[in-house]
Parts: C-alpha cells; sequence; structure tokens
C-alpha cells in the first residue's frame, strides 16, 4: 500500500516538506509526527552552535582579535563563546 502514495493523496499542510522531500520520506514524518504539534527550530538555532564549536576549535591557533575578524563577531561576544564551553 506504501508503494501506492502519490503525492496527491497528501493533504496542502506538508506541500511543502513533500516538495523538499518527496512522498517516502514525508510519510515517515507523517508517522513519526502526524496528529500533534511539532516544532521544527529555524537554521539559526542550529548553525549558532556549529560556528561556536568552530570558533572554540581555531582558539587554540588564533587571538581573540583574529576570530572576532573571521567571523565578523566582537571581541567581546568572542570571549563569551569560549567562556560557554
Amino acid at each position: 500500500m506504501r508503494d501506492d502514495v502519490r503525492p496527491e493523496d497528501f493533504p496542502d499542510s506538508v506541500a511543502d516538506l513533500l516538495e523538499a522531500f518527496g512522498p517516502e520520506i514525508t510519510l515517515r514524518i507523517c508517522e513519526l509526527r502526524g496528529g500533534g504539534p511539532t516544532f521544527i527550530p529555524g537554521t539559526a538555532r542550529i548553525l549558532k552552535k556549529a560556528r561556536n564549536r568552530a570558533i572554540r576549535a581555531e582558539a587554540k591557533d588564533h587571538t581573540a582579535a583574529q576570530l572576532a575578524q573571521r567571523w565578523g563577531l566582537s571581541e567581546p561576544h568572542i570571549f563569551l563563546i569560549l567562556r560557554q564551553s
């Protein structure tokens, strides 16, 4: 039966998921989260964590001023990120 699922079988509310992932993955998402509210975080939160990890890794070989210039942040912001390790 899963092989017979077509894009037109899905409601309009999942059209963006269907376009991005296709019917197979969209059906799986519906199985996991269907029927209830689901919060999907914006990319900024995820990318910020990855950026901060990279900054902490680079801090071993670079000054705060160099890191601030490279990442477009202030030196105090770099120090804040480094304290959060």
